[in-house]
């Protein structure tokens, strides 16, 4: 045979797996980099978390995150933040472990939740803010599946444990009072949470609650201890449940003091087909405080059952385990009870029947304890929730008081309240309630300390029909002795009466002919009517429109309630002035829940002592956040007046728009009637027109928003000088009074004048004084704008038969009101016969001028809180050199007095007068030259002259001195003059 020689082939299986090979490396990395990369604390920390913290408007951060998407995760020091608020949660360490194959099969299996130092802080703040609205905002209210309830799900939690755990609740209410409830648990472990298993748990925890009021503290510390095993059904739902949770409090102190040493225990003892046991017994040292008692057939697979309950020997240590937390005790109270529920139809309808027994029921709050009362109560109420509707089946209450009945109500038959149309086509039922003489005095424990006296009587029925939607009532109540103090507030022997019918048509409410009426008098019947109807379907949009209508009221014996003739305390001698009043807050914005909502108010006449006023008719339509009054139409004393206004509450600060129009109102009667201290001290007309503008009420928000004008005057006034309160007013009168004294000395006089720049009218000149001081007041007047951060008085005058006093300048608003800028120059003119004896007469002045005009020498700036007096110096000393001139021939009196002050103002400018120069300065321009001197101009001839400063004393500032501690004023020859 012949050899055959071939060349064998290599196999290609190997270069053909290599290609794949070379091409998933790349894949495989990047899958790989990507799983360490997504799973990485860096990532977690700086990706994930931020972006769940945002879908929850809150911060969300932690310390560190391992991660092991197949089988686990462990975080450190994780918190959650919401935005602008408090920290809601944090936790030291958490650990889950798990098996992600068996949940990607169905088997939704936890091996453990392990927490350690979680602490969960939920905060409510007085206006009703939580820490927890953030993340409600921002993941709103879960919508409710749709979807048929399928098979149960295969759950299975074998470890859930929880170490040092607190879960605290703290809130401020208005009266910035707050409560604190803070539950500390040392150890909560759960095991075996299953279908069809059992499990068991146990818990070993703390309870701090602590109550900080203006009275005082309240304070419970208290230990809780339990142990339960649960049998689960394939549902997850429990089939047996046994074991008891112990709770006892070794101190309380407060409103609490009742709970101290207390101990409870709960007992439960549930059986597939009944509830065995449930039991709840209070004791202190062993001795029973009471004993509440629930057990009969309960299905939970249902549910149905038919249970009965008991509670024997409740008394004021478990009633404070509540009240203690309102601060409220309960004395000697005793309680007892006994009734059924009824579970029927898979809980669809559920029935309670009560009798409870209240004896010697009294409540103590921060002192005071109201008298004890017996009641009892019997009550038959079903609950149809397949029907959405209620029905009360009876209804029996009885209260009495030292063997006297105070309260009693009674269901003629059953009544019925459906919320659902499903619910309608029951039959018509009445309640009658009847209150006899309850003393208001005895229930000031939760009425008020201000309350001192009074009676409270009334009778009411209601009448309820097709299920709730149509409701009549009547009422017809009396309040007679109420006698209160509410602050500076006192109410006396205060009577009234409310009476009349309503009723109600699915929300809608209507009020015919409601009539409160007080005790009459001479002038009125005191009669007030309230009539009309308001929408309610919509809760968050209430509308309707409401009519008062009164034909005559009397306020008058009521008004001296809000008068107090005590006098302001007087401060100890040397002790500093008050701090001022702190600027007021900015109002916060607010939405009514309102929607169209009209109330008119016409009264035909309305009297408070001296004024009446008639035709009064207006108008007030709230629409959540605004409030528009308009009309606004009244006559004060037959004089006809009116105005309107906008606000808008739902912005910060409020806008408003309002306007006034009251021309040549009586004054007399508005003072006699409400300012009694000052009757008899006014007369004459007040007139008052202006349109004003802006938003809020503080310095900063006045200064950036108010604008408008006004006009303010009065005529005849009548007012005397020595009743004016005005500090600036008084700033004018003063330096008036000053005026002869000062053109005699002004040095002398201009220093005294600081200590009685606003204080008392007096001067060294009783004669000058009274000339000026004694002619009231006729003429105030006002008249102005306001915008762009000024208040311009365009002008004001105070006119009195002695001098004439006016102004023109402006306000320069500040961020705090009171530091606002004066700048207030005066124009001061005084009565002819004034103006002569002080030489203040010109020459060739009209014989039938009855006013002269002085130089401007004075002006009022500083600030609203301070007013400063401000001189001219220059018109200052045409005034002193005018006197002495036109005063040079009397060689008497004041006359004399004033050419030696001229001299004395001549000596100090260096200039020697002589009779005989022929032609030279005058005495007064001499005297002016020396005072400017003073202000800087010069003159080679004086080397060693004094200062304007040194002329007026302590007047000026003091100036600065020299390194020999000697003043700079006159300190030497060759000191130039400053």
């Amino acid at each position: 045979m012949a050899q055959q020689n071939f060349t064998p082939v290599r196999p290609k299986r190997r270069r053909a797996l290599r290609w794949p090979a070379i091409l998933g490396a790349p894949v495989i990395l990047v899958l790989g980099g990507g799983y360490l990369l997504l799973t990485s604390n860096a990532f977690l920390k700086g990706v994930v978390l931020p972006r769940i913290g945002a879908s929850l408007n809150s911060e969300i951060s932690a310390g560190e995150i391992r991660l092991r998407p197949f089988s686990g995760a462990v975080v450190r020091e994780l918190k959650v933040v919401p935005r602008g608020q408090p920290e809601l949660f944090r936790v030291q360490e958490a650990r889950l472990r798990y098996s992600l194959t068996r949940i990607l099969r169905g088997r939704f299996e936890v091996d453990e939740i392990w927490l350690d130092g979680p602490r969960i802080s939920i905060t409510r703040a007085a206006d009703g803010a939580s820490n927890l609205d953030p993340i409600i905002a921002a993941t709103g209210t879960p919508e409710p599946s749709a979807e048929p309830a399928g098979d149960p799900v295969k759950f299975r939690l074998a470890k859930l444990e929880v170490r040092n755990a607190v879960l605290s609740y703290a809130e401020t209410t208005a009266a910035e009072e707050s409560i604190r409830t803070e539950l500390g648990i040392a150890h909560w472990q759960l095991t075996d949470l299953g279908n069809s298993a059992k499990a068991s748990t146990d818990l070993e925890a703390t309870l701090h609650v602590q109550a900080t009021r203006s009275a005082g503290s309240d304070a419970l510390n208290a230990n809780l201890k339990g142990a339960f095993q649960i049998a689960l059904n394939e549902a997850l739902l429990p089939e047996n449940v046994q074991g008891s949770l112990t709770f006892e409090v070794p101190s309380a102190s407060g409103a609490f003091a009742e709970a101290a040493r207390l101990a409870a225990e709960l007992k439960l003892d549930l059986a597939p087909q009944s509830l065995k046991e449930g039991t709840l017994t209070f004791a202190r040292a062993g001795a029973p405080l009471g004993q509440v008692t629930v057990n009969g057939p309960l299905d939970l697979a249902g549910p149905e059952g038919a249970l009965h309950y008991t509670v024997t020997g409740i008394g004021p240590a478990v009633l404070g385990l509540v009240g203690g937390r309102f601060g409220l005790g309960f004395s000697e109270t005793r309680i007892a009870a006994d009734g059924d529920i009824q579970i029927e139809r898979q809980a669809q309808r559920i029935q309670f029947t009560s009798n409870v027994r209240a004896d010697r029921f009294s409540v103590t709050m921060g002192g005071p304890t109201t008298p004890p009362l017996d009641a009892t109560l019997t009550q038959d109420l079903a609950v149809d929730l397949a029907r959405q509707s209620a029905t009360l089946n009876r209804l029996e209450v009885a209260v009495q008081q030292a063997g006297q009945p105070r309260l009693t109500a009674a269901l003629n038959r059953p009544m019925t309240i459906a919320w659902s149309e499903a619910g309608g086509g029951f039959e018509e039922s009445s309640l009658e309630m009847k209150l006899s003489d309850l003393a208001l005095e005895d229930w000031r424990p939760l009425l008020g300390p201000e309350i001192r006296q009074g009676t409270l009587a009334g009778d009411l029925k209601v009448d309820v029909a097709d299920g709730g939607k149509i409701v009549r009532f009547g009422l017809d109540s009396r309040l007679t002795g109420f006698t209160a103090d509410y602050g500076s507030a006192k109410i006396d022997a205060f009577e009234a009466a409310l009476a009349g019918t309503g009723g109600m048509t699915n929300l809608v409410i209507g009020l015919s002919r409601m009539q409160l009426s007080v005790p009459p008098t001479d002038r009125a019947e005191n009669r007030l009517w309230l009539d009309g109807s308001v929408d309610a379907r919509d809760s968050a949009a209430i509308g309707g429109h409401l009519s008062l209508e009164a034909k005559s009221l009397d306020l008058t014996p009521y008004l001296a309630w809000f008068e107090t003739t005590n006098q302001p305390a007087q401060p100890p001698e040397g002790a500093s002035p008050p701090p001022p009043d702190e600027e007021p807050a900015a109002l916060e914005p607010m939405t009514l829940p309102v929607k169209d909502l009209v109330v008119e108010a016409v009264i035909d006449q309305l009297f408070a002592r001296e004024v009446a006023v008639t035709n009064w008719a207006t108008e007030v339509r709230l629409d959540g956040g605004r409030v528009t009054v308009d009309p606004f139409r009244l006559a004060v004393n037959g004089v006809p007046a009116s105005g309107t206004a906008q606000v808008d509450l739902s912005v910060p600060g409020w806008d408003y728009d309002v306007s006034l129009d009251a021309r040549e109102v009586p004054l007399a009667p508005l003072v006699n009637s409400f300012s009694p201290d000052s009757r008899g001290k006014v007369g004459g007309t007040l007139t008052a027109t202006g349109h004003l503008k802006g938003r809020g009420f503080t310095g900063a928000e006045l200064r950036q928003h108010l604008g408008g004008t006004f006009d303010i005057g009065t005529t005849n006034l009548a007012l005397k000088l020595v009743d004016v309160k005005s500090p600036m007013m008084r700033a004018v009168v003063n330096v008036a009074v000053e005026l002869p004294t000062l053109l005699k000395n002004p040095a002398g006089a201009l220093a005294g004048m600081v200590g009685r720049f606003t204080g008392s009218i007096t001067g060294e000149d009783p004669a000058w004084v009274g000339a000026l001081a004694q002619p009231p007041i006729d003429v105030v007047a006002m008249k102005g704008t306001a915008g762009a951060g000024r208040i311009e008085l365009e002008s004001a005058r105070v006119e009195t038969p002695a001098f004439h006093a006016g102004t023109r300048g402006a306000i320069q608003l500040a961020d705090s009101l009171m530091d606002s800028l004066v700048s207030f120059p005066i124009e001061l003119s005084l009565s002819r016969s004034l103006a002569e004896k002080i030489g203040q007469l010109p020459a060739g002045t009209a014989t039938n001028q009855a006013f002269v005009a002085l130089p401007g020498f004075f002006s009022l700036g500083g600030t609203l809180n301070e007013p400063a007096r401000q001189l001219n110096h220059t018109a200052l000393a045409q005034m002193v050199a005018g006197s002495a001139s036109r005063l040079a021939g009397d060689n008497s009196g004041l006359g004399q007095q004033i050419s030696g002050a001229l001299g004395v103002l001549g000596n100090l400018t260096g200039d020697k007068a002589s009779t005989n120069q022929t032609r030279g300065a005058t005495s007064a321009e001499k005297v002016i030259g020396g005072l400017l001197e003073g202000l800087g101009s010069t003159n080679s001839g004086a080397t060693n002259r004094p200062s304007l400063g040194g002329l007026l004393g302590g007047f000026l500032p003091a100036r600065p001195k020299d390194t020999n501690n000697v003043p700079v004023t006159g300190a030497s020859t060759n000191t130039p003059p400053r």
